[in-house]
């Protein structure tokens, strides 16, 4: 989650047009869960590991339809 943020927060709001403010929600989203999750000591907080660079490239509408499921997925388990 912390490499996918910091993607959001770099890459994709330089080379994105974000009319509609998706890029600061799914930051917001990320940066909730990620506090959430590192309270309860479930996050590796250490990103310098990732390599978000290596990951295969989507379109943009792509990814956000992927973090649409997601934050459903998280909406739903919250009501649990």
């Amino acid at each position: 989650m912390d490499c996918i943020m910091k993607e959001l927060n770099g890459t994709v709001r330089e080379e994105c047009a974000d009319p509609k403010e998706d890029i600061d929600q799914a930051i917001d989203f990320f940066q909730i869960e990620i506090e959430e999750r590192t309270s309860k000591g479930q996050m590796m907080t250490n990103s310098s590991e990732c390599a978000c660079e290596s990951w295969s490239q989507a379109p943009f509408s792509q990814f956000l339809n992927k973090v649409e499921a997601l934050l459903q997925s998280e909406n739903a388990a919250a009501l649990w």
